[in-house]
């Protein structure tokens, strides 16, 4: 899994999931200490994931070497990506959701800012993607009913 700033288009922060599974409903958690219930994999560091504009993608067939801080974003091996912000993402859209937008997020008074991916299973589809849902760790996302 690899964190990319949009200022830059270039990884800030990799982490390994090779070894590790999903829980017996199919979710696999990553978080700081103060997530709830605790994450399978910790994040001990209070700026692993940054709050501002950027991209978090998936890649298979990689190892966490081939993706050392500044390094460059990249489609080989990527099964599925967002991009998130208003500015700067540019070439985070062009490589990893090409023809997609931008998922945008109104943080108004909230400390907590989400993306929750609902009613769609495909890859790189973004409409599918909603904002600001209440978070729900290793249970199934907390969707809006689509405007009929």
């Amino acid at each position: 899994l690899v964190l990319y700033s949009g200022h830059d288009s270039r990884s800030y922060n990799s982490i390994e999931l090779t070894g590790n599974r999903t829980d017996r409903n199919g979710y696999l958690l990553i978080g700081s200490p103060a997530v709830t219930p605790p994450p399978h994999i910790m994040i001990d560091s209070p700026v692993w994931f940054l709050n501002t504009s950027g991209g978090v993608a998936l890649y298979h067939g990689k190892r966490l070497e081939d993706f050392p801080v500044f390094s460059n974003v990249t489609t080989v091996g990527l099964v599925d990506a967002v991009v998130y912000g208003t500015r700067d993402v540019d070439v985070l859209l062009t490589t990893l959701t090409p023809e997609q937008p931008a998922i945008t997020t109104d943080t108004g008074s909230s400390a907590i800012v989400t993306i929750t991916r609902c009613f769609s299973h495909h890859h790189f589809s973004l409409v599918s993607f909603t904002t600001n849902a209440v978070p729900t760790p290793t249970a199934p996302n907390n969707c809006p009913l689509p405007p009929l």
